[in-house]
């Protein structure tokens, strides 16, 4: 059997598992696409959505402190200029 093609979750995550996943998701799209924009020129922007101290408030780790966030911060900017998703600017 194809996990590939059944449309079906292999296991369950609760909500709140869930919800923090697709919001680290969302940030890390946006982060890339940011990022493409940045490289080509478009450096003043405004408009990117911030979802730092909402998916910090979801995991648990709403502390306030400096260290947490540039923790938080270090690997989330690492791992979306690595992703493989890619975007194309007409």
């Amino acid at each position: 059997m194809k996990w590939k093609n059944t449309g079906l979750p292999v296991v369950k995550l609760p909500y709140d598992v869930q919800l923090s996943l697709y919001l680290i998701i969302e940030e890390l799209k946006s982060r890339k696409l940011f990022y493409v924009l940045q490289e080509a020129g478009f450096d003043d922007c405004y408009f990117q959505p911030h979802l730092d101290s909402l998916i910090l408030r979801s995991i648990g780790l709403d502390d306030a402190s400096d260290e947490t966030f540039h923790v938080y911060n270090s690997i989330v900017e690492k791992r979306s200029k690595k992703s493989k998703q890619t975007i194309t600017l007409y």
